[in-house]
């Protein structure tokens, strides 16, 4: 059964989804309007979606497959970082010089999904297993489009491949990631008339520096709970703002917490943990969950990972894993299966002025991916 008839190598295909200048502030909309043409319509879904008053668009393709019990997920973003002043070239007139190909999103990650929509569109007969390529927007940003890649598709026992930059290793887990904001309420005065007592009991400020306190002291117990691979869990306060000039007694005081967290660790546990040390200094402290990104970890003895290791042996010689320092959308699509972080590019390319990717692993990328679908989905 054929699907589709191909006329582009990865060079040109990368090359053309680096013309399309996909930053965070503006539509993808020209991007997948050409990814869609090189598909059969009736494998295409595009659903459009709101950023404030900018039009953004997840772009699904699903290659149904004769069994939807165990489906192959590759998924990708579309938008880029801003551009820098930092840039000594046209971030989206494509360049190769020697092993490098120059561009916007060469790295993140627009190398990627070159690398899967190539081995996808080689395709010349219906597989055994459903296969989606995910293309959303906004990953850069608020994540939009994964959340509602998440929302829109109820799909279970999936094996994922998320194309982002790792280094040609095997990202096995990451880290989960939690955002949360503290905010403090006082009395103001002229800091003429304050005292010790009145700052202690109606300073916002005050109040927030003994909440950072009883969370340094939760941080200090995490040394406790290192795992393997994963390192320790972390809590930052990155950010502090309150009051309005140096002679006032504060009225008003919020910090941020950024909080990276274990698989073996409980989210929800967590902020019930960093609110009741917070509300223990004061108890109309509003104490708010903004983000949950999950954690997810790839058991070594699973199906997926070992034909990663299969793949990754044959085209790069070794096999490697590893644990990804940051977070990515994995967290989320863990909920449809087994996710694995695994893509061409350089973790140090990502977000740089003058971003490339290079050439050999892209090309080593479209042969691992072809053989992952050969192995997981015929």
């Amino acid at each position: 059964m054929e699907l589709t008839i191909y006329y582009m190598n990865v060079h040109e295909l990368l090359a053309k989804l680096i013309s399309f200048d996909t930053q965070g502030t503006k539509t993808n909309k020209d991007l997948v309007d050409f990814v869609v043409s090189l598909f059969p319509a009736e494998q295409v879904t595009i659903t459009p979606l709101k950023k404030g008053e900018l039009e953004i668009y997840n772009l699904m393709i699903k290659i149904a497959g004769m069994n939807s019990d165990n489906p192959l997920i590759f998924s990708g973003h579309t938008d880029t970082v801003p551009v820098t002043s930092q840039w000594t070239r046209n971030p989206f007139e494509p360049s190769i010089e020697g092993n490098r190909m120059y561009g916007l999103g060469s790295t993140d990650m627009k190398a990627g999904v070159a690398a899967f929509l190539t081995a996808a569109l080689e395709l010349t007969e219906r597989p055994q297993q459903d296969i989606y390529l995910l293309l959303d927007a906004d990953e850069e940003d608020l994540g939009l489009g994964g959340r509602q890649f998440v929302k829109d598709l109820n799909l279970t026992n999936a094996n994922i491949i998320v194309a982002e930059p790792s280094d040609c290793s095997i990202m096995i887990g990451q880290k989960g990631a939690l955002t949360m904001e503290a905010k403090f309420q006082g009395t103001p005065t002229h800091g003429s008339r304050t005292s010790y007592d009145y700052n202690q009991q109606n300073s916002a400020i005050y109040k927030a520096v003994r909440g950072i306190a009883e969370l340094q002291k939760l941080e200090a117990d995490y040394i406790n709970q290192k795992l393997e691979e994963y390192g320790f869990p972390t809590l930052n306060i990155g950010r502090i703002q309150g009051g309005v000039a140096t002679n006032v007694v504060a009225g008003d005081c919020l910090f941020s917490i950024d909080r990276r967290f274990l698989p073996n660790e409980d989210p929800q546990q967590i902020i019930a943990d960093i609110t009741n040390a917070i509300i223990t200094v004061d108890e109309s402290a509003v104490v708010e969950a903004q983000f949950v990104g999950e954690a997810f970890n790839l058991e070594k003895e699973s199906e997926l990972f070992k034909t990663l290791t299969d793949v990754q042996t044959k085209y790069f010689g070794e096999s490697k894993s590893c644990i990804m320092t940051g977070w990515t959308q994995a967290g989320l699509f863990k909920k449809w299966g087994s996710p694995v972080i695994f893509g061409p590019g350089q973790l140090a390319q990502a977000h740089q002025a003058d971003e490339y990717c290079e050439i050999d692993v892209l090309e080593k990328f479209v042969g691992c991916y072809r053989e992952i679908i050969q192995k997981l989905a015929y």
